[in-house]
């Protein structure tokens, strides 16, 4: 460990040391005002699903597998949700 390591961290909220200057962790955000119908497209760079309201969403899995309704509580990490006018 060289010089001065030490003084170049900070603590991180949950324990963990990081570098000062690490973002802080992504709080995550309700989404009360999505509403059954609308077009809304939820999505990360590798997958992408249609908001269908009640909590649930519809996935394009792949050719052979079709398409699957499952909850949003499946989405884990970062994801980002757009409305389509």
């Amino acid at each position: 460990m060289e010089a001065g390591h030490q003084s170049r961290l900070r603590a991180h909220p949950e324990g963990e040391r990081s570098p000062r200057n690490a973002k802080p962790p992504t709080k995550k955000a309700g989404i009360p005002s999505l509403q059954a119908g609308e077009d809304v497209n939820i999505a990360n760079g590798s997958h992408s699903a249609i908001y269908l309201g009640n909590g649930l969403v519809q996935n394009a899995l792949n050719p052979t597998l079709g398409t699957q309704v499952t909850g949003l509580n499946v989405f884990q990490g970062g994801y980002s949700i757009r409305r389509i006018l």
